[in-house]
């Protein structure tokens, strides 16, 4: 319980505490309501009724935007204090309620009528302020996380181009390693195997399969290279859905709400039951509520399981399957065993209940939409983060392949020296031949060369970085 109420105090006590664009929301129900109780407490003069309605809804949108301008005028900046908005919130229905009582009684002289024209205008006023507070406050905490999340994605998109780019670099880096280190070599090898076969006729067959092998370990090494030249560096980086979703989206409702729906109705029926028709009024409210809930809840489940078109034809039949329901129901009270003093024509409480129904829809199809862009965001994050990770892997696994293949190269040509050396120093036929043993030599001398330089440019790089 307590979590609930923290999470109504943190949604409905900041931006949207009050807002006169939302409050709107509620006067086309307010205002059937007032006339409803105006005319039953002098009828047969609609015009009166109703410019005392709008006496009050008048006086009730000024005393809101004073009250918006001062009381809580830094709604903006941060959460109100909880009293003060529930202030604010009824306090509206009690100037709405004051100026019905003196509109009524000062240009008509009417009755007072005080408790009738102000209890039940306050409490519809404030339940009506502090829920329309609620949602559209969560609306737009989803909103702001949703733009969080998508400046977040903005920057993670930059960052994967810049990984992607690194990560083509390093990839180009160790093609052009391999290149110029391993691929010299092995056709060094494949040629000192075809002249050794044809001055060594004794050693055709092991000649033979180091030849094989050498060829088959440059094809190895092209596989290789291409597969690199063709990894993530190739992949193309795409877009966020940056586009926030408008609070005008909602007014073309794209879902059947059901609890919103019973909440809406329970509210509205019993500030329109209660002075018309009292507690067996408010009754017959309760069981259309759930009524319409059910139908409502029906709907919704056959629409969870549709798509498109189908989906879209649900959605707009439920508003003439909601008015139907209710018309039947008004029109058959008598049958559920509620004989009402004053019943409402049947047409006439099944537009107030689709109107309910159409609010309750647009504010929750503003949740639904903020929900799931909010979630497809994060989503887009998380893969993007994971994108990054797996790219800084790569490109730490391409350098150190660099540099494997690179200090790779400088042992084996270390290697090749010692073995001319240990060739040389052993007495066989290529030191007695003074040609070939000078040319042992400046081969020798070049293999260390090469290697020196080789450490050198590495030195150089690691410096740099």
């Amino acid at each position: 319980m307590r979590e609930v109420i923290e999470r109504f105090r943190v949604a409905a006590t900041g931006r949207w505490a009050v807002s006169i664009r939302v409050y709107v929301l509620s006067v086309p129900f307010a205002m059937m309501v007032n006339t409803e109780r105006e005319n039953m407490l002098n009828p047969g003069n609609f015009s009166r009724s109703f410019s005392i309605c709008i006496a009050g809804e008048l006086a009730s949108y000024l005393y809101l935007f004073i009250a918006q301008a001062t009381l809580l005028k830094h709604r903006r900046e941060r959460p109100q204090g909880i009293l003060k908005c529930a202030f604010v919130w009824f306090s509206t229905g009690t100037v709405k309620g004051i100026f019905f009582v003196v509109y009524a009684h000062g240009a008509f002289g009417y009755e007072l009528d005080i408790s009738t024209r102000m209890v039940l205008p306050t409490v519809f006023a404030g339940v009506a302020a502090a829920l329309l507070a609620f949602y559209f406050g969560s609306i737009d905490r989803q909103r702001t996380e949703a733009k969080a999340l998508s400046s977040l994605d903005k920057l993670l998109y930059v960052d994967q181009g810049l990984m992607v780019a690194a990560d083509a670099q390093a990839r180009n880096e160790v093609v052009s390693v391999l290149n110029s280190t391993l691929v010299p070599q092995i056709k060094q090898l494949r040629n000192l195997t075809s002249s050794l076969s044809a001055t060594d006729t004794k050693a055709d067959e092991s000649l033979a399969l180091l030849g094989l092998q050498s060829r088959e370990l440059g094809e190895a090494l092209d596989v290789q290279a291409t597969a690199i030249a063709r990894g993530r560096a190739n992949q193309t980086v795409g877009k966020g859905p940056y586009e926030d979703i408008s609070l005008l989206s909602g007014f073309l409702p794209k879902v059947i709400s059901v609890r919103l729906t019973f909440l809406i109705i329970i509210v509205g029926m019993t500030v329109g039951q209660l002075t018309r028709n009292g507690m067996p009024g408010v009754a017959s409210g309760i069981v259309g509520a759930f009524l319409i809930a059910g139908v409502a809840w029906v709907l919704r489940s056959i629409s969870k399981k549709l798509q498109g078109n189908a989906f879209r034809a649900v959605v707009i039949a439920a508003y003439p399957i909601v008015f139907l329901v209710q018309t039947l129901y008004v029109a058959n009270l008598s049958l559920t065993g509620f004989d009402l003093r004053n019943p409402y024509m049947p047409w006439y409480s099944a537009l107030k209940t689709v109107y309910g129904f159409y609010l309750a829809s647009v504010v929750a199809s503003l949740l639904v939409d903020t929900n799931d862009y909010r979630k497809s965001l994060s989503t887009e994050n998380k893969v993007i983060s994971e994108n990054l990770e797996q790219l800084d892997h790569d490109r730490e696994k391409l350098i150190q392949q660099v540099f494997s293949a690179r200090f790779g190269t400088i042992q084996g040509k270390i290697s090749g020296v010692i073995l001319a050396l240990q060739l040389l120093s052993s007495g066989n036929s290529i030191s007695s031949h003074p040609q070939r043993r000078e040319e042992f030599l400046l081969d020798a001398q070049k293999l260390l060369d090469e290697a020196l330089v080789e450490i050198e440019v590495m030195s150089m790089e690691k410096t740099r970085a």
